[in-house]
């Protein structure tokens, strides 16, 4: 099955965030003998029902990415722009002194993913899709106190880290001060994008993994998005001769007539031949676009009807 990582919208999946939030909290802070001290330890609120949260999860400049295995919530990441009111990691450790005062910050905490779904490619991809969202608000750089087991893993995409591994003073687990520098991110998606100049639409993707041999379009549904490939390679099929038609590989864009089609009805299936990761743009989101700035919709499809530009391996 597929696994997506998205912005948490339906008031369900806040609460089910809130829940493994606190799930996690709870086992991970082994100095809590109780609620009263798990609440003091973690400098959050935690209700009579099992949730977690505090002040930063009610600002209007808060949003939360979630992971998303079929309807259930498995994972996610707190990101927050700096306001007035600062952002969480100014309370773990200074990252602002290692920065020029003009930096525009998104601050990402509170990663939490359960233990099924620990793996390279859904933490990557978490910080990944916050990288998107912080370019897409224009932001100068992320700053994170994460998690020392994944510190290198981010340096594969750009993370520096800054300082030596400590101890967060309110729960006392470890972590590692990283920057992440918008310019300097490693990553195909941002160069598609910056090849592409698809930069309105940037904020607006889903992260999609999929496993060898799954199904990303099957024919004879109904299509409701467009998709791009990123990572790894799938067939597309022949519906009814069951023949290969095309491979698809990083750069690829398919699904495209969906977004302008009432119908949308697939004609052929695309099978992974190994494991995929691809963004995903849903036609509601397309439609919206269209309808505040059809220039810039009309101009997303007609770059993604063009033979792809030439991305720098």
């Amino acid at each position: 099955m597929a696994i997506k990582i998205t912005l948490a919208k339906k008031p369900e999946e806040f609460d089910a965030l809130f829940e493994l939030r606190y799930q996690l909290l709870s086992k991970s802070v082994d100095k809590a003998q109780s609620t009263e001290e798990l609440l003091q330890l973690t400098n959050c609120y935690i209700n009579d029902e099992g949730r977690s949260l505090n002040r930063f999860d009610g600002y209007p400049t808060t949003s939360h990415l979630i992971v998303k295995d079929g309807n259930k919530v498995v994972g996610g990441l707190r990101l927050c722009i700096d306001s007035k009111v600062g952002v969480p990691a100014d309370l773990v450790y200074s990252f602002r002194d290692k920065l020029p005062e003009s930096s525009q910050l998104v601050s990402c905490d509170m990663y939490c993913v359960s233990k099924n779904y620990h793996n390279p490619r859904i933490a990557q991809g978490l910080i990944l899709m916050a990288s998107y969202i912080a370019i897409s608000q224009k932001a100068s750089q992320i700053i994170a106190p994460i998690n020392p087991a994944i510190a290198q893993l981010m340096k594969k995409i750009g993370c520096r880290i800054v300082d030596k591994e400590m101890q967060d003073p309110a729960t006392g687990l470890d972590f590692v001060p990283v920057i992440l520098d918008m310019t300097g991110i490693e990553d195909f998606f941002i160069r598609f994008v910056n090849a592409n100049k698809l930069h309105d639409f940037l904020g607006a993707f889903e992260c999609v993994f999929y496993e060898e041999g799954d199904y990303i379009i099957r024919a004879g549904e109904k299509g409701d998005c467009v998709y791009v490939m990123v990572d790894g390679e799938a067939n597309v099929m022949h519906a009814k001769k069951f023949r290969l038609v095309n491979t698809l590989r990083a750069g690829n864009v398919f699904g495209e007539i969906a977004l302008l089609t009432d119908e949308g009805i697939r004609t052929a299936n695309v099978v992974t031949t190994k494991p995929v990761r691809v963004m995903r743009l849903d036609k509601e989101t397309f439609m919206e676009y269209l309808v505040k700035n059809p220039e810039k919709a009309m101009e997303f499809m007609t770059k993604i009807n063009q033979p792809t530009k030439a991305v720098a391996n």
